[in-house]
């Protein structure tokens, strides 16, 4: 008989001596409570070995030099904490930290635990369709929806850990229609303001739903016209609305902010096109998948059709925002995102009718996927692939280190 104490024993054991097995083991029994707390487990020794990389680093050296030996009035009313973001979370986060003087790798440690817990509970709102039996292209389609936001996101600290508080809570209110779940997921502006977005995407969806789908579409089509022209929307949004906190700081006067458009457009020309067009090709190939499905005339309920209906919202904001490169990804991901959660509960609704298309929809399937997977182990391969990380356990004493050089920072405290 299936006993949760003694597998939890297992795993306990297992993990002192290799978090990394007893992670592989938690993978493979993924829908047990035990194991996706040794998920969240392992999410603290991955974070606390592994090299700290983008907003982490700068949020930790922030951390050490205005939250370390001060009081909580002496850290609130300095003004530069709010450098790296006015939101609550991470003011609130350091000042707890810096209560224990967190080094490095707890600090990193924490972060990535918070995010792998707030992850897991989004994961979780799609239990009604994993629960139970999984065929094959549905856990390739759930694979695809963990795959979308890479791993190592966790790093900026702040944005997709209040994305997934929100499509989380958003999911969960789809489920049960409370309002109060859609109430929770307003939580996801005090990790990062820039996430009113979402809610606003709520909002706009279920007008344009209202309106019908042409006004939806002609709208779309006419975002991809203003992609074209790629006309920055934050010097008009700041002519209208100079207080919003996520912009003040962003932009300081126009010669600055033009010279930021130009960078971003230069990155796009320039930058790794296998990092840069990777959501396009998972929207890509997730479209082909949505075509058989509507030839195979699948039935989409209406509960997770609104899934599509934020899809086709956040794109054509993404495409209003095209000249951010920040705002454009991010939206973008969000989008595409939400689609692969409304193909993955589509194809488990439709299953057994699908069957006649399962091996095309498996091949459709497996580009995305496998896609996703590589891109990220490739582009990480200088922080992941170190015999230290994966051999190790928690008494061995290996981090990574910092991944920038900050006036002297580095050879001083690492």
């Amino acid at each position: 008989m299936y006993s949760k104490g003694k597998y939890a024993l297992f795993l306990l054991a297992l993990t002192i001596i290799s978090p990394l097995a007893a992670f592989l083991i938690s993978l493979r029994f993924y829908k047990s409570s035990v194991s996706q707390f040794f998920m969240l487990v392992f999410a603290y020794y991955f974070g606390s070995h592994i090299a700290l990389g983008w907003d982490l680093t700068d949020h930790y050296l922030d951390m050490r030099e205005y939250y370390f030996g001060r009081s909580i009035n002496e850290i609130l009313n300095d003004p530069r904490i709010y450098y790296l973001g006015g939101d609550y979370y991470h003011v609130i986060l350091k000042i707890i930290m810096s209560r224990f003087k967190a080094s490095p790798a707890v600090f990193a440690g924490v972060v990535a635990t918070i995010y792998a817990s707030v992850f897991l509970f989004f994961f979780n709102q799609l239990k009604d369709f994993y629960n139970s039996y999984l065929p094959v292209l549905c856990g390739m389609l759930l694979l695809c929806v963990v795959c979308v936001v890479p791993y190592n996101w966790y790093n900026g600290v702040r944005f997709y850990t209040g994305f997934f508080v929100f499509a989380g809570f958003y999911l969960k209110y789809l489920k049960s229609r409370k309002w109060i779940n859609l109430l929770l997921s307003l939580l996801c502006m005090f990790f990062h303001f820039a996430l009113i977005l979402l809610p606003l995407a709520v909002i706009l969806n279920w007008v344009l739903s209202k309106a019908g789908p042409i006004v939806r579409y002609v709208l779309f089509f006419i975002s991809c016209f203003y992609r074209v022209l790629s006309v920055d929307f934050v010097p008009l949004l700041l002519k209208y609305f100079p207080n919003l906190p996520f912009l003040k700081m962003s932009v300081t006067n126009t010669t600055i902010r033009k010279n930021v458009v130009k960078a971003m457009a230069e990155f796009r020309a320039n930058g790794n096109i296998f990092y840069l067009y990777r959501d396009y090709l998972l929207l890509f190939f997730g479209l082909l998948i949505g075509l058989v499905l509507l030839a195979s005339r699948a039935n989409f309920r209406s509960k997770y059709t609104v899934l599509f209906g934020m899809f086709v919202t956040l794109f054509t904001l993404a495409n209003f925002g095209y000249a951010d490169l920040t705002f454009n990804e991010r939206t973008f991901k969000m989008a595409v995102l939400f689609y692969y959660c409304f193909l993955f509960i589509t194809v488990s609704n439709n299953y057994e009718m699908l069957k006649p298309r399962r091996v095309t929809l498996i091949v459709l399937t497996l580009v995305p996927l496998t896609y996703s997977i590589l891109t990220q182990l490739v582009e990480q391969r200088e922080y992941l692939f170190h015999l230290d990380l994966f051999l190790g356990n928690f008494f061995y004493d290996w981090h990574g280190g910092l991944t920038k050089y900050h006036g002297g920072f580095y050879h001083k405290y690492m």
